[in-house]
Formats: C-alpha cells, sequence, structure tokens
C-alpha cells in the first residue's frame, strides 16, 4: 500500500514539473523570448505543409497517450502501442524527410544571399539613443526589388524597434541593462538568409 501510494505522489510530481515547464515555456513564447516562427515554415520563411503535419501529429498522439495514462487506475503506462498510431508517426516522419531530401537536392535551396544591413556593427550606444538600420539587397543579387521585410530583436530584446519598409529604428532602453547592451536587429525576407545587426 505504501509502495503504492510513493509511486502515484511520483507520477504527481512528474506530472506537476512537466506541467510548470510547459506553462514557464508557453510565458516565454507570449512574451517573446522564444520565437516560434520559423517551427512551421522553411528556411526561406515560406510555410510548410510537411512541418505542420508533423506537429499536429506529434503533439495528437503525445496528448492522447497522456490521456490513455491519466485514464487508467492506477495511472500506469500501456501494455502495448497500437501498430497503426506507429505507423501514422512513421509515414508522418517519412514524408518530412522526404520532402527535405527534395528541397537540398535543389542548390538553389541551399545557397541563399544575405540581407546587407547598415550598419551591420554598433558600439558605444548609450542608454535612450536611436538607431537607424537599412535593409539592402545583397550584391549580385537576381532579385531587382527589396521584398516584405519583418524587422525583429533576438532575445533578450531590450529596447524598442520601430518598423517602416526596409528601416528600422532601435531606440536603447534608458537605463541600459547592467551586463551591458547587447542586442541584434534581425531582418527576414522569403528567399533571403537572415540580416543581422549587432549594437552594443
Amino acid at each position: 500500500m505504501a509502495l503504492h501510494a510513493i509511486q502515484i505522489a511520483t507520477g504527481w510530481v512528474i506530472v506537476g514539473f512537466v506541467g510548470l515547464l510547459s506553462a514557464t515555456i508557453l510565458y516565454c513564447i507570449w512574451i517573446d523570448k522564444i520565437d516560434i516562427s520559423r517551427v512551421i515554415s522553411e528556411v526561406n520563411r515560406d510555410a510548410s505543409l510537411w512541418r505542420l503535419q508533423f506537429l499536429i501529429f506529434t503533439v495528437v498522439i503525445s496528448l492522447s497517450l497522456f490521456l490513455v495514462i491519466m485514464g487508467a487506475t492506477p495511472p500506469a503506462f500501456p501494455q502495448s502501442i497500437p501498430e497503426q498510431v506507429l505507423a501514422l508517426l512513421g509515414i508522418s516522419g517519412g514524408s518530412y524527410l522526404i520532402s527535405k531530401g527534395i528541397q537540398f537536392s535543389n542548390p538553389a535551396a541551399m545557397n541563399r544571399p544575405a540581407l546587407q544591413l547598415t550598419p551591420s556593427h554598433v558600439t558605444g550606444t548609450a542608454a535612450g539613443q536611436s538607431i537607424t538600420v537599412t535593409a539592402s539587397l545583397p550584391a549580385g543579387s537576381p532579385a531587382c526589388t527589396l521584398p516584405f521585410i519583418q524587422w525583429s530583436l533576438d532575445s533578450p530584446a531590450d529596447g524598442t524597434l520601430t518598423m517602416a519598409g526596409s528601416t528600422a529604428v532601435y531606440t536603447a532602453p534608458n537605463p541600459c541593462p547592467a551586463g551591458g547592451l547587447k542586442i541584434v536587429v534581425r531582418a527576414q525576407a522569403a528567399g533571403f538568409e537572415d540580416g543581422l545587426a549587432q549594437i552594443s
């Protein structure tokens, strides 16, 4: 009886820890400390059907397994996992791997020019100072016009970023963080590697 109670208590402690960890991750995603914008997108920022279906299969099956374990009395791992479930996971993972193989068999999908940011490095930034960063096409780019630019700050995102097309204005926090200012301004566009500007 005592052993059974210890097993149940241990199970609830593990569940509580996983739940707390999950809540922490969701909170970090909510406040933009964790960037998940590329979870279901390809390297060129286009939406990926393969990534989406792989994510859905994994989440649904994981949640179903959790409900099966917690629904048993007492909670226990099932004796066997149906072959159909394993087959679906295999098909999902296999289709994703095949899609990546097709993608990277094309040299154009692997060699992409990076956006150019000006200035690319700024040092000695004072508290409250504003710095204008401009994105431009790299030399030799086949594109004639600059695509839509998505601007962001890498974590820790201290300060503010005001965006207007190919230009962004970064304003340092006032006062600056105790450990000093270490900011990366990121510019993203379809078909290009990210452009980075480091501000310290």
